[in-house]
């Protein structure tokens, strides 16, 4: 008496579809290797992406931004030779992040223009003034990250990529992160250029000569996570 039929049985490493041999005396099977199709290679690719970014953002925790002790500072040159320097105050901010997933960090910075402080209260009254950063019509200045890149090449330092508006305008930026957390405690260093005029920051043309296009900024959050 002799017939076949297939039989599923498993490999060392995989699972084989083989044809059997049946008789009174023995049983005989002939693996055929079956090799994973490459649509089914991808699709488990995917799976495998989306189950690690749900993971690290379920991973996340939310840190809570200490203006008191948080410092955002800003330098302009005036008249070509001098240079003033100033700080925003007062604002809110959030930061979600996972040591485990330091890629992961989203901020989202709000400052008040009203909080202008260069030490110096006359200036800082004309740097209110609609003649300047006009606090009164555009009375933020706001960030929001989107997400991060890190460079590879050179210095492996990682950015933010995010949108800054100031004065009513929008634009797209990369900031320089150096973040440090411990206990809780999240503090994240910045320091980065911009420019007046990618923003539409016009003071007129007597001014506008003698007040810098760059300002020069430096940032250090300090943040605590949310019980």
């Amino acid at each position: 008496m002799h017939y076949e039929k297939p039989l599923l049985a498993q490999g060392r490493n995989y699972w084989v579809i083989g044809r059997t041999e049946w008789s009174h005396a023995h049983l005989k099977i002939h693996p055929i290797p079956q090799v994973m199709p490459s649509r089914m290679r991808f699709i488990l690719v995917l799976i495998a992406f989306f189950a690690l970014s749900g993971n690290a953002k379920a991973q996340l925790s939310t840190y809570v931004v200490a203006i008191d002790s948080s410092a955002f500072q800003f330098e302009v040159e005036h008249f070509g030779i001098a240079t003033v320097n100033g700080v925003l105050s007062t604002g809110s901010g959030e930061v979600q992040y996972s040591p485990s997933f330091p890629d992961s960090i989203s901020a989202q910075i709000v400052l008040d223009v009203s909080s202008v402080d260069t030490n110096n209260r006359l200036r800082d009254r004309e740097l209110k003034s609609e003649d300047f950063l006009d606090a009164g019509r555009y009375p933020l200045v706001q960030f929001s990250s989107t997400g991060t890149v890190e460079d590879k090449v050179e210095t492996s330092q990682v950015f933010a990529q995010g949108e800054m508006t100031i004065y009513g305008e929008t634009r797209q930026l990369q900031l320089p992160l150096d973040v440090q957390e411990g206990d809780g405690v999240l503090i994240i260093r910045s320091a980065f250029s911009i420019r007046r005029q990618d923003f539409d920051i016009d003071f007129g043309i007597l001014m506008n000569s003698l007040v810098s296009d760059e300002i020069k900024i430096n940032v250090e959050l300090v943040a605590y996570r949310e019980n």
